[in-house]
């Protein structure tokens, strides 16, 4: 029988220093031809480190011992030179994050000939700008994405620019880490189709390195468990959904489906069900903590392409009207570009609207003068979506939580106790205080990030896809933490994001974006379980689930429907 495409045997990373950290342990795996093969594990399980251990991208801090067979040709111990050749074009790489994996000062079409003329020396340039070409259409982008630059581009677009890239060696095998983290349910959808019809027609293996057990229901047909970095489990998908058989396995499986549960009331919170009516007494109820009425935020058109066609501006918000009452959660949700990250930056003053009224906690932006703008941005605290680019990793623990205190002139003894203090509220010692970011695990980030947010006392939370990069038990325990401070300490809160599974879990009530208007407001289990507009229930007919049954036939009618319309009349 002839050797699988990947054979990884006894593959172990460790990282100098007193002591040493082996963060993969005696790992084997084997990839097929044609085959998925998905890496699963919690924060800190070594998928990551031995996906880049595979292809030679780990520091020189790191020591690697094993054996890695590709195509029966061992990798190991092979120089940076001769792993070169190997990456591109034995094996292509799909990184999270499109936009900040491409190179910013080149045309996306200028890139994706670089790596053409790379792979394919004796081209001529015409035949590689066509070649290039094809590369960006196989993966459904129009003609003019070329002449765009990636910060032009959306997640989706981006991200399948990398699977171009990642293909223009015509690799037999493909490692994706993370391919849909950062995006919408609809546009990782799309995304994931992309990659398999590519990998299908080329019929490379993949290594598919992700946390979102929905994906992997969707697209793996072996799943390998990592935990403490040691395998714990390999298995079909079939098998290991039906009937894990490691704990650590059991555990990101029920994490995955309490996530889509129905959230525990909290007896110190306002009732889950509970709607708010818009007509409702406001002098009893008090002003509004948020309130955004008829707001317009638009971006210029330039100049784009090697045409210089004039390009309409991008309206982002287009009217959008919006309140949260005070005391509440609200989940902003929608497609990548419907405006739900500028309502944000519109709330914590970072960009002005052209247009419309803006109101926070009572006070209208557009008045405020500079002693105003600082104490309201001391009682609206955002929680960004990567604490590992959000946190200063030069700064220890204490003094990133305390970094605002300070700024504002808090007495040392008086900050240092409510650093403490905040740290105990999401669930960490003081023993990490003289930590650094890149000590923590992923969790660990965030709910510092989270006590960063909390340490300033504040009446309005704002959170960006808080839980997007971790993995189910970390998410399902930080969303927990979250609802619960938020009811305990009595704020209102602005939940953006793409999950909604996260959504259920911690939002009052949702509202749906697009275009950059609100199409449906309302609690959440009323627009989620009974979606009336055609955005909504695109939204939900793309959520991942962790059921593989369900995701393979949800795949099949997305095929079945490329297909009908692919054939269509005036079709192309």
């Amino acid at each position: 029988m002839a050797e699988p495409l990947l054979v990884v045997e006894h593959l172990t990373v460790a990282y100098r220093g007193r002591p040493e950290v082996v963060a993969v342990d005696d790992v084997s795996l084997q990839v097929a031809a044609g085959e998925v093969v998905a890496l699963v594990g919690g924060s800190g399980a070594g998928k990551t480190t031995a996906a880049l251990a595979l292809v030679g991208l780990l520091s020189p801090a790191a020591r690697v011992s094993g054996s890695v067979r590709l195509g029966g040709a061992e990798l190991m111990g092979l120089g940076d030179r001769a792993m070169s050749r190997v990456r591109g074009h034995q094996v292509g790489l799909v990184f999270s994050g499109g936009a900040t994996a491409l190179t910013p000062v080149y045309r996306v079409g200028a890139q994706v000939a670089a790596a053409v003329a790379l792979h394919e020396r004796g081209l001529s340039r015409a035949a590689t700008r066509a070649r290039a070409r094809a590369l960006l259409a196989a993966v459904d982008l129009p003609a003019h994405t070329a002449d765009a630059y990636p910060h032009q581009l959306s997640g989706g677009m981006a991200q399948r620019v990398l699977i171009a890239l990642a293909t223009a060696g015509r690799p037999s095998l493909l490692v994706a880490d993370e391919p849909t983290a950062a995006l919408d349910v609809t546009t990782a959808a799309h995304v994931l189709d992309v990659l398999r019809r590519v990998r299908e027609e080329s019929g490379a293996g993949l290594l598919l390195v992700t946390h979102d057990l929905g994906v992997v229901a969707g697209e793996a047909d072996r799943v390998v468990v990592l935990a403490g970095g040691r395998v714990v489990e390999e298995a079909t998908t079939d098998r290991l959904f039906t009937a894990p058989r490691a704990a650590p396995t059991a555990a990101l499986l029920d994490a995955a489906r309490r996530l889509r549960g129905p959230r525990p009331e909290r007896p110190d919170g306002p009732p889950r069900a509970a709607a708010v009516d818009a007509d409702a007494d406001a002098d009893a109820a008090g002003p509004p903590a948020l309130e955004l009425v008829d707001v317009h935020r638009w971006y210029p058109g330039r100049a784009a392409g090697l045409t210089h066609r004039s390009v309409a501006p991008v309206r982002a918000l287009d009217g959008l009207s919006l309140v949260v009452p005070a005391g509440r959660t609200l989940a902003l949700v929608g497609e990548s570009g419907a405006g739900k990250t500028t309502t944000l930056r519109l709330v914590l003053d970072l960009v002005p609207p052209q247009s419309g009224v803006v109101r926070v906690l009572g006070r209208d932006l557009a008045t405020l003068d500079a002693s105003g703008r600082a104490a309201l941005r001391a009682a609206v605290a955002p929680v960004l979506q990567d604490p590992a680019a959000a946190l200063d990793p030069r700064m220890v623990v204490g003094d990133l939580v305390g970094e605002g205190l300070t700024i504002r002139g808090v007495a040392r003894g008086e900050a240092s106790s409510a650093v403490r203090e905040a740290l105990a509220l999401v669930g960490l010692g003081a023993d990490l205080l003289r930590r650094y970011p890149g000590e923590l695990s992923g969790g660990q980030r965030q709910r510092v990030a989270v006590a960063r947010a909390l340490v300033g006392r504040p009446q309005l939370l704002m959170l960006d896809e808080p839980v997007s990069a971790l993995d189910p038990v970390t998410r399902a325990d930080v969303l927990d933490l979250v609802a619960g401070l938020v009811a305990r300490l009595g704020l209102t809160c602005v939940v953006v994001s793409h999950d909604l599974a996260a959504v259920r879990r911690v939002a009052d009530e949702v509202a749906v974006l697009h275009a950059g208007r609100v199409v449906e407001h309302g609690p959440v289990d009323q627009v989620l379980g009974n979606p009336q507009h055609a955005c909504t229930q695109a939204l939900l007919a793309a959520e991942p689930f962790p059921d593989p049954a369900r995701q393979r036939a949800r795949r099949a009618a997305r095929d079945a429907d490329r297909r009908r319309r692919a054939t269509a009349p005036g079709a192309g």
